[in-house]
């Protein structure tokens, strides 16, 4: 066999591999037309907007986005009732949709840093302020590995 065979040969084996790799671990897709809400909605709005669209077999779910500070009360105390009011309404609807959930870590046009991450992170130095200040509002300090650990919590919290 020359090399360019031995090559391809290779590439398919690898590629078989993880066709069946992926098959056996399952793959979530679940294309199809999804409804943003508006940030500055309330639940009311948004639960009512789910009725406009409850018999719509095209749209395929919802995502909404939700403040740090709103699911994340204080250190590692979080309130996921906000989120189990929207499950709650989407079971109710006559067509199934899915729930696609948005952490907001940042808020744009505003002057204050309130109600955008929880308050430790904010108060506690080692998360470093917390939130860094963009051109329009602030957002929070990623990068830096205290506050990355916080939002990683957050979101097995959730899982």
């Amino acid at each position: 066999m020359n090399i360019q065979k031995i090559t391809l040969f290779a590439l398919a084996i690898v590629g078989w591999m993880s066709v069946g790799t992926a098959n056996a671990q399952g793959m979530k897709w679940h294309p199809g037309h999804y409804v943003m809400f508006a940030m500055g909605d309330t639940q009311a709005r948004h639960l009512a907007n789910m009725d406009e669209i409850a018999n719509d077999t095209m749209i395929q779910g919802v995502q909404i986005r939700i403040l740090w500070n709103t699911l994340e009360k204080s250190k590692g105390v979080y309130d996921f009732s906000s989120i189990d009011a929207y499950l709650k309404k989407l079971k109710s609807l006559p067509v199934p949709k899915r729930l696609v959930v948005r952490i907001q870590d940042r808020k744009f046009n505003t002057t204050s840093t309130s109600g955008i991450v929880p308050t430790y992170l904010l108060t506690e130095s080692i998360y470093n302020g917390g939130l860094t200040k963009t051109n329009t509002g602030y957002a929070a300090r990623l990068w830096e590995q205290p506050v990355m650990d916080r939002l990683i919590a957050l979101y097995k919290a959730i899982g």
